[in-house]
């Protein structure tokens, strides 16, 4: 078989991922060349390969091909032109609708691969990938496990995703619980954006201290619009403590299922202010948080229908506070409204 290389799609810590085509078959591959690092692992060549063999589903990145060339491993999977979470997203925040379908199509994944006894151990955004139908799928199987195996898994990986009781073992992820905490810290991140996540983050010193202790990420730090009960999920997914987070990724899902709201919030800043917009059925909301001067903010909702002239919501607006009030204000409007519709 004959395969051009077109461009570099990305390198991580194992190896890198190339786009090619394949001119046998007449179709874009996404091609990942392991690296020094992999052999270093004293790593089975082909281990990965078999764990997305294995774990062939509708939310895991499709194996077409694993090779060896010029002595080292490669494998041949489906291309997904659109990407990762983390390049859509750029840091940011997801719309609040779309953010649960991101971690609930991941959930899927995570659950097959469970049932299988397998785990991922490095879910992160960058490892979700975006297919055509807009489906997310689990990429990138390199530090992949087997539960009952705990010795042959390597104590490398996204430190930010280790699970507290591994940062107090030195171990990497060796549970399911780890997994759907690492999927928790996803959803965390992706419903938050990138700001609110590291905006707490302690020095390197006391990193591994504040995640033991449940301190980092502050589990009290959410964007307005993230409605209560969603935030109680992702607590939950987040637990220090794993007895006390959920059973398993099915069961995570549900719950996300369950606080889908019914109006969705989309955030953004726009001129250094904080808007949010959101419609159904032809209704449309805009609410934004304004600075009127020094120490004194506004917070102000409105709703239309389409073709009529945006009405101001007197009630739920205020003016001339300082911003902890505004804030507090539209997590409180903007919460009821996305869990009550009105």
């Amino acid at each position: 078989m004959t395969f051009t290389t077109i461009r570099e799609l990305g390198r991580g810590y194992f190896g890198t991922v190339m786009l090619e085509f394949d001119e046998s078959l007449g179709r874009l591959c996404a091609t990942k060349y392991a690296n020094a690092n992999h052999a270093a692992l004293g790593a089975d060549s082909f281990a990965e390969a078999r764990t997305m063999l294995a774990a062939k589903h509708p939310n895991v990145v499709e194996i077409f091909q694993a090779d060896i060339e010029r002595g080292a491993p490669l494998i041949r999977m489906e291309y997904l032109a659109r990407g990762s979470v983390a390049d859509k997203l750029l840091g940011g925040p997801a719309e609040i609708r779309s953010g649960i379908g991101i971690i609930t199509d991941a959930a899927r994944g995570l659950e097959y691969l469970h049932s299988l006894d397998l785990l991922h151990r490095d879910i992160k955004a960058s490892n979700l990938l975006i297919a055509d139908n807009n489906d997310v799928k689990l990429a990138d199987f390199g530090l992949a496990g087997v539960v009952t195996q705990p010795k042959t898994l390597v104590n490398v990986g996204y430190r930010l995703t280790w699970p507290p009781e591994n940062i107090s073992s030195g171990k990497a992820t060796d549970s399911k619980q780890g997994d759907i905490y690492a999927l928790g810290i996803a959803a965390f991140r992706i419903l938050n954006g990138d700001s609110v996540y590291f905006a707490n983050m302690p020095d390197q010193g006391k990193l591994s201290a504040a995640i033991r202790a449940g301190r980092f990420p502050n589990r009290n730090a959410w964007l307005p619009h993230v409605h209560e009960p969603l935030r109680r999920v992702v607590r939950k997914a987040i637990h220090p403590d794993p007895v006390r987070r959920f059973a398993t990724a099915k069961e995570f899902r549900h719950a996300l299922e369950r606080r889908i709201p019914v109006i969705s919030w989309s955030y953004s800043q726009v001129n250094g202010e904080a808007h949010w917009t959101a419609s159904k059925s032809g209704k449309n909301w805009h609410a934004l948080i304004t600075r009127n001067a020094p120490g004194d903010f506004s917070f102000e909702v409105s709703s239309s229908r389409a073709g009529s002239k945006a009405r101001r919501n007197a009630a739920d607006s205020i003016s001339h506070v300082q911003f902890n009030e505004a804030a507090n204000q539209a997590q409180a409007v903007l919460s009821r409204i996305a869990v009550n519709g009105r």
